[in-house]
């Protein structure tokens, strides 16, 4: 490869680096539904929006598991919530729930 070749290479790989740490210096991962919402333009809105935030709802997490036969998804399903379930201080409580 020429000179310039390696020239645009660094200048290529320093424009990625810049472009790294600015994504680093500003993203911002929540798990906060609020931001979702526009905002409230009423106290009722607000009092909502504030409840959604804070209840055991904003914490709860729902999984679907689609696409293989019935069988198949039912052990897949028990297997998932005895592995979310069995010893793991990550989750409050893991419930099973079959719908055919």
């Amino acid at each position: 490869m020429s000179r310039r070749g390696w020239l645009l290479l660094a200048a290529w790989i320093a424009l990625l680096a810049l472009g790294v740490m600015w994504v680093q210096g500003h993203l911002r991962i929540s798990g906060d539904l609020r931001l979702f919402m526009p905002a409230p333009k009423t106290e009722g809105q607000r009092l909502l929006v504030q409840n959604i935030g804070e209840s055991p709802a904003s914490r709860l997490l729902l999984l679907a598991i689609e696409g293989d036969a019935t069988s198949r998804l039912a052990a897949m399903s028990s297997q998932l919530a005895a592995g979310l379930g069995a010893a793991n201080t990550m989750f409050a409580g893991v419930a099973l729930e079959l719908a055919f």
